[in-house]
């Protein structure tokens, strides 16, 4: 009779096992889809920070370019309002 209760144990605990292996398996696959989607979000967002740096440094680059070309003139230049 052991020897039968035994062999009952080690096939329930085999199919344990392989449930368990099933479900991580599982668990894995969908990991790995997860992980795939990070990795296509991360290199749009690296593209739009890439991008906007670019921008940045043209548009820094252009105001640094026309920073003396104020078109405001100096309180010397201006002409006082007509109630002076």
């Amino acid at each position: 009779m052991t020897n039968k209760n035994d062999l009952t144990a080690l096939i329930e605990e085999n199919n344990y096992l392989s449930d368990r292996v099933f479900q991580l398996e599982c668990m894995l696959g969908q990991q790995d889809i997860e992980i795939s989607k990070l990795e296509g979000s991360y290199i749009d967002l690296q593209n739009r920070v890439q991008n906007l740096e670019r921008s940045l440094k043209v548009l820094s680059d252009y105001i640094k370019a026309n920073q003396n070309q104020t078109q405001i003139a100096s309180e010397a230049e201006e002409t006082p309002p007509p109630h002076y």
